[in-house]
């Protein structure tokens, strides 16, 4: 299963496992063998599943973008607990 997250780092790629900031959202990357691109970039191939950080500072994001290519689309959250309640989706 091909697999990319983006979030609002500036790293593109796979994530090395020596990595020496690896944080829960890295962590994951690297458990699930995925690939990592800065939110606002379009990649050129598909993805079974792509999982999408939602910025703190800009927590809008247009998932019909990330469904262009990814099959499946799972969103995660970065901050405070309660975005759930304070935005749609």
């Amino acid at each position: 299963m091909k697999i990319a997250f983006f979030s609002e780092s500036q790293i593109n790629g796979e994530i090395s496992r020596t990595f020496e900031n690896a944080r829960t959202e890295y962590a994951w990357m690297m458990a699930l063998n995925a690939v990592h691109y800065n939110i606002n970039y379009k990649p050129t191939q598909t993805f079974d599943l792509g999982i999408i950080i939602i910025p703190k500072n800009n927590p809008q994001v247009d998932l019909k973008l990330y469904r262009k290519f990814c099959k499946k689309v799972a969103v995660m959250q970065e901050g405070p607990h309660w975005y759930f309640q304070d935005y749609t989706i």
